[in-house]
């Protein structure tokens, strides 16, 4: 796939950029917007000078979850401004070596792809991070098991599954297995759910069915 290049904040690297000719670009002003399906064959990267915009511009961006880089001249600005990245966003220190530039879009590029193949969107906006079998939401997140990864993969593929569907999927197991194991994971499942995201109806059941 190939790769195009969002700059905001910085109309003289856009021209640099386009004058090159490496990558397709574009430069985004400060109302900055585009359509997440604009240009659907190209791995879409956004390339911020958050310093030379407004901080709601910035967040705006932020909320965006696309790859970003944020090129900064202060360290700082992420800690007083509590701007979490991503590990799919990275900061550059200004100034910086552009070969290693070049390189460092190619990885972001594959880090997302990746990312993009293991993370599945859940019910009220939680991220489901199958490889680090995480769920997270906002700044907060909670680690998983395999099987409670498992069990809440399957529910997310059904509309509502039984126990005994649950035991065969996660399980991999016969309906005659005891439900016991199903039972624990189940509870540690909605206890974590409660305890960080105060969340009591994340997985519900109803006619002996369950679901997200």
């Amino acid at each position: 796939m190939k790769i195009k290049l969002y700059i905001v904040g910085s109309l003289v690297f856009y021209n640099l950029l386009k004058e090159l000719n490496i990558f397709d670009v574009e430069y985004c002003n400060d109302e900055w917007g585009f359509s997440d399906e604009d240009s659907p064959n190209f791995q879409k990267i956004i390339l911020i000078f958050p310093e030379t915009l407004k901080l709601n511009i910035v967040k705006k961006i932020f909320l965006k979850k696309l790859p970003s880089i944020y090129f900064i001249k202060d360290q700082n600005f992420f800690l007083s401004n509590k701007i979490i990245l991503s590990n799919y966003e990275l900061k550059i220190k200004i100034p910086f070596e552009f070969t290693s530039f070049v390189e460092i879009i190619k990885i972001l590029s594959l880090k997302y792809s990746f990312f993009k193949n293991s993370h599945i969107i859940l019910k009220n906006n939680y991220v489901l991070d199958s490889n680090q079998r995480i769920i997270s939401k906002g700044e907060k997140n909670i680690k998983l098991t395999e099987k409670e990864l498992k069990i809440i993969i399957y529910l997310n593929k059904s509309d509502s599954l039984s126990k005994q569907d649950l035991l065969m999927l996660a399980w991999n197991q016969n309906i005659e297995l005891d439900s016991h194991a199903f039972e624990t994971n189940l509870h540690r499942i909605r206890k974590k759910m409660i305890k960080v995201f105060n969340d009591k109806t994340f997985i519900l059941e109803k006619n002996s069915r369950y679901f997200l």
